[in-house]
């Protein structure tokens, strides 16, 4: 279902000081866009289709930043001092050939002292905006909105047919990691498997789900898991009053 969402704080004359994020999923596109001066979400929106987003009048607006979060590209997470920028492709988890015709985008990860690398060839493109484009995969935009925890806490983001988790404890990522999904089972599987695996107790670490989002799997999770939460906007100081707090996990990665 469509879902569009624009506050009265919003003003094409503006445009150069907003930032676009726009995200592509398997089933569709969704976009945010930002006021980098005030400081506020001034627009949401999800479309079914490549041909929805750019003919919609707010996508073709020439904003001062655009970003581009890519779920379904290769990636790899490096510890900083351990990057090597002449050779970036060769951390994707590609063959050798892809490696050659990749095209790698980087994101700085300050708070965990990681640079994350995705391939966004064959992705989508802002041609003539290219020098103000930032492309990122959903595993780092959660690592840079998640900052320091002071306590272990997985986080989970469900789309149609993947889920990416991540697991942190302070400063450390213990997991960070995208899996295909098609049911609530297998969603449930892989974040059950993580607990197993890593040892972590289900009384005491919380879980903070979002995307895609239905209560069939919120219950069987509140089942099995002590602490179970949507995102919330409570602690994003972006999201504006004027925006349903309903949606807020739909689009907390862009926001």
């Amino acid at each position: 279902m469509a879902i569009r969402l624009v506050t009265n704080s919003y003003s094409q004359n503006k445009s150069q000081q907003y930032r676009i994020s726009i995200r592509e999923h398997s089933n569709g596109y969704s976009f945010s866009i930002v006021d980098t001066a005030a400081k506020e979400c001034v627009a949401l929106a999800q479309v079914d289709s490549y041909k929805e987003l750019t003919e919609d009048p707010l996508v073709r607006e020439d904003y001062g930043e655009f970003n581009i979060v890519l779920d379904g590209a290769p990636f790899s997470l490096v510890p900083e001092a351990l990057f090597v920028s002449d050779n970036a492709a060769c951390y994707l988890p590609i063959s050798s050939q892809h490696q050659k015709r990749a095209v790698v985008a980087q994101t700085a990860i300050t708070d965990f002292a990681m640079v994350g690398l995705c391939n966004r060839r064959g992705c989508l493109e802002f041609a003539n905006n290219s020098d103000r484009v930032e492309y990122t995969h959903p595993l780092f935009a959660m690592l840079k909105q998640v900052g320091h925890q002071l306590r272990k806490t997985v986080f989970v983001d469900i789309q149609k047919e993947q889920m990416h988790l991540l697991v942190v404890d302070y400063q450390k990522v213990l997991l960070a990691n995208t899996f295909a999904i098609q049911t609530n089972e297998d969603a449930f599987y892989y974040l059950m498997t993580a607990f197993q695996s890593l040892e972590l107790d289900v009384e005491k670490v919380p879980v903070v789900v979002s995307g895609e989002v239905n209560s069939q799997l919120m219950d069987t999770l509140k089942e099995y898991i002590r602490i179970v939460s949507l995102a919330s906007p409570t602690t994003n100081t972006l999201w504006s009053r004027e925006l349903d707090a309903n949606v807020y996990a739909k689009f907390s990665l862009i926001v």
